[in-house]
């Protein structure tokens, strides 16, 4: 778990570099991200699930997913948008409008290269009511091009994203600047669309 205390330049120092990621790069992404990856399929992986044992991305992004990518490595930086503190402000906003997300026929899924045994203490520790799945070799990230970041124990993590698909198809790449409004983006954006599919249909009677 990570401290609460404020990181000291020590701290900053100990941090693989490659983790004190600068938010502006990302977001400068995100045009080209969200243009290669709209009508984008989903890839048809088994992750293993804490809740399901495991479980199949087509199958939970059957109708509508908001599919939410998070570092949860502890080389994460102590602060800044990566940091553990903003993966438990994420999962909180998603649980707190999981309900909302079900009303617009949407479900919010997680997908983090931790091990299913650390994502279970998330779920348990945190009360998490959505899927938690577990990538560890970041298949995910190497079938749709995804940005990842060294976590300095060997592996990769996954740098903060939002997927938004329907019918297993991409439909909106996110970055969610305050992680923890992202249930509460997600749900206006859903909402919106909605909106403009009714005024649509209505439009062409």
């Amino acid at each position: 778990m990570s401290s609460s205390r404020h990181p000291s330049r020590s701290d900053d120092a100990s941090q693989p570099q490659a983790a004190r990621f600068d938010r502006t790069q990302l977001l400068a992404q995100l045009a080209a991200l969200n243009d290669r990856l709209t009508g984008t399929a989903l890839p048809d992986l088994e992750f293993a699930s804490y809740m399901a044992g495991s479980a199949s991305l087509h199958g939970l992004a059957r109708d509508c997913a908001a599919i939410y990518l998070y570092p949860g490595t502890d080389t994460s930086p102590l602060d800044g948008d990566d940091s553990l503190r903003n993966d438990t402000a994420q999962h909180r906003a998603f649980s707190a409008h999981d309900k909302l997300l079900h009303a617009v026929d949407c479900r919010a899924i997680g997908i983090s290269t931790e091990t299913p045994g650390k994502q279970s203490m998330t779920i348990l520790r945190q009360e998490v009511s959505q899927e938690l799945l577990s990538d560890p070799e970041a298949r995910l990230a190497d079938a749709l091009g995804l940005p990842t970041f060294p976590t300095g124990t060997g592996g990769r993590a996954y740098h903060r994203l939002i997927l938004v698909a329907k019918r297993r198809v991409i439909r909106r790449v996110l970055i969610s600047l305050e992680p923890g409004r992202s249930g509460q983006e997600v749900h206006a954006l859903l909402q919106a669309s909605r909106k403009r599919d009714i005024d649509a249909r209505r439009a062409a009677k």
